[in-house]
């Protein structure tokens, strides 16, 4: 299992707030954004788990798209707030491997 998370969400509260829980479940916070364009991990060797959380449905795949160049040996999921068929496929399309 990947313990190392780097967690991008645009709001500051659900960024910390979902830190702390998965901290609380075993996982290491590398870091975390607003956005996949702060993205930002020291150690490109590691495998780290990007969760990207709460964007609009029509700018996931990029942000997976995104995130997948900077940290090709990533692996990223999505967190959405409502489930849209259309996103989470074109997520699954663009490398995701959790929605």
């Amino acid at each position: 299992m990947f313990q190392n998370l780097y967690l991008i969400s645009p709001c500051d509260i659900s960024r910390e707030g979902l830190s702390s829980i998965l901290r609380n479940e075993g996982f290491m916070i590398v870091g975390s954004s607003q956005g996949v364009a702060e993205l930002r991990f020291d150690s490109q060797h590691e495998k780290v788990v990007v969760v990207i959380d709460d964007h609009a449905a029509a700018t996931l795949s990029e942000m997976v798209e995104q995130s997948l160049a900077l940290l090709p040996s990533s692996i990223v999921v999505v967190l959405a707030e409502r489930f849209d068929l259309n996103a989470m496929v074109a997520c699954f399309d663009c490398g995701a491997q959790g929605y």
